[in-house]
């Protein structure tokens, strides 16, 4: 709870700090600075072993590299510099690459708002340049959810500006970066749904078979309790369950395991098991319907109206609205969206008066922002990380003061 406060207080700081035009302008001439400099330093993560390989001699006597400080587990968290493989996802310094590509998310619609509004052909020729190469650090992350977020949040940005016009040529720059220039993000998508095969016992298979899977499900389930292990594979449009109760049973790799510890041969019962072809989610999406939402789901109908309390569902659920419910019920979820609705409300009254196009183009760039680290939360946690919260605060603060000015 203090926490959220110490995150929110930036708001309230930040605001107060726009005393005249000129402040913005400081602003977003240091928060593109960082974004060179953030930049710099991940495409020094992904391609140092390039430089490495050209220059061996120089990286064998000055070992050199541009590290990460990740907090995935705990030896991690200790602060242990770490030098990312040539195929390692960019992360954030003491975070993770879903916190850096949330913080892309939110900042990279700002930049093209300032790139539609500038005139000087000289700082749009800058602006887009850090766009691009934005982008490229979001592919480096290859967060699957933030990009689709990023996408949704630039187009919401630029119907709401009326600016639709843009939407074509935003879109293929930014696809085109996607396909040209990055592969990993691509291979994650292709990777979200995959052909698998699975293996079904049929009704009326041997008594034995069906006894030891069944001494089987009975263990996993007084260890796990009600929830399902992750991996839950979907043939056709019929779930696992509904195989089970009509054609037959699909086994799962526990249910092989517990045949080969009864030294039951599933290649001799001739007829029993049918090989078919299936479609299963990946363990990113998989492990968030079966184990973590549910988990949160549980607590909200426990404490409907203020939940359970801040920190007591684990440390991650990726859903940051599930969260809100499990954590802080219905009461704290509408408390913190409100936040959104009254700012929304406050710049759609407020940015009609205002006459700096760059003041326009930072708060329409602001809602932008919004609306992608929105649609990224249905599946990561994005407002509880600092590396996001902060920025976010600080950021909203210095839009609305900016606001206050030309009202």
């Amino acid at each position: 709870y203090l926490r959220r406060i110490e995150y929110m207080i930036l708001f309230f700081v930040a605001f107060s700090s726009v005393k005249k035009q000129r402040d913005l302008i400081i602003y977003l001439v240091t928060l593109g600075i960082t974004l060179f400099s953030l930049i710099i330093y991940g495409f020094g993560q992904k391609f140092y072993v390039v430089l490495w390989n050209f220059f061996p001699d120089f990286f064998k006597h000055n070992p050199f590299c541009f590290p990460a400080f990740l907090t995935g587990n705990e030896e991690f968290a200790k602060g242990t510099p770490l030098c990312l493989g040539e195929l390692s996802r960019i992360s954030s310094t003491f975070g993770g690459h879903y916190d850096l590509a949330a913080y892309l998310v939110f900042v990279i619609p700002i930049f093209i708002a300032l790139f539609i509004a500038v005139k000087r052909w000289y700082l749009r020729i800058a602006i887009a340049l850090l766009v691009i190469l934005a982008l490229e650090m979001l592919n480096f992350t290859s967060s699957r959810t933030s990009f689709a977020a990023y996408l949704v949040g630039i187009m919401g940005m630029l119907i709401i500006w009326k600016k639709k016009w843009w939407i074509i040529p935003v879109m293929i720059v930014s696809m085109g970066v996607l396909f040209f220039f990055s592969t990993s993000t691509l291979q994650r998508f292709a990777k979200t749904i995959q052909p698998v095969q699975v293996l079904q016992m049929q009704p009326g298979a041997n008594p034995d078979i069906q006894a030891a899977i069944s001494k089987t499900k009975e263990t996993q389930e007084k260890k796990h309790s009600s929830t399902p292990p992750p991996g839950t594979v979907t043939v056709g449009s019929s779930s696992t369950t509904d195989l089970a109760s009509s054609s037959g049973q699909v086994l799962t790799d526990a249910d092989l395991e517990s045949l080969l510890q009864n030294n039951i041969n599933i290649s001799s019962d001739s007829g029993a098991f049918l090989l078919k072809k299936a479609y299963a989610l990946d363990i990113s999406f998989t492990t968030r319907f079966q184990a973590e939402w549910p988990r949160n789901w549980n607590a909200f109908l426990n404490s409907p109206v203020f939940g359970t309390g801040y920190s007591s569902l684990t440390l991650a659920t990726d859903n940051d609205y599930l969260r809100a419910l499990g954590e802080t019920g219905l009461a704290g979820l509408l408390s913190f969206l409100f936040i959104f609705v009254i700012l929304g409300i406050f710049m759609k009254r407020t940015v009609r008066s205002i006459e700096d196009p760059v003041t326009g183009a930072f708060l329409f760039g602001l809602v932008g922002g919004v609306i992608g680290l929105l649609m990224n939360a249905f599946l990561i946690d994005v407002f509880e990380a600092s590396k996001v919260a902060e920025p976010l605060w600080l950021l909203l603060g210095i839009g609305v003061g900016a606001a206050k000015l030309q009202q």
